[in-house]
């Protein structure tokens, strides 16, 4: 395959129980760290981020009200920072 820095738009989808997301991996910003477009589609409409760090999606219902919330967290090893959105 090709090298992770070679991506041009290399797109995946992934389904949660909030919603579908579509994420578009670009080349590197910088040593380890990607640029990624994010599309969240949710009954309640669309949330885009656009050219985001790296990402990591994970859905858990931490509140106990029997509904999971998506959480997005967006990191940038190279300069240590760290961001996390909750999405219900």
């Amino acid at each position: 395959g090709y090298p992770y820095w070679s991506f041009k738009g290399v797109t995946t989808n992934y389904t949660f129980e909030v919603g579908e997301t579509k994420v578009t991996h670009y080349a590197k910003g910088c040593q380890d760290t990607g640029r990624n477009d994010l599309i969240i589609e949710t009954p309640d409409g669309i949330l885009k981020f656009k050219e985001i760090e790296n990402i990591e999606l994970f859905e858990i219902d931490l509140n106990n009200d029997g509904k999971k919330e998506l959480y997005v967290c967006v990191f940038k090893n190279c300069e240590g920072k760290y961001r996390i959105y909750r999405i219900s």
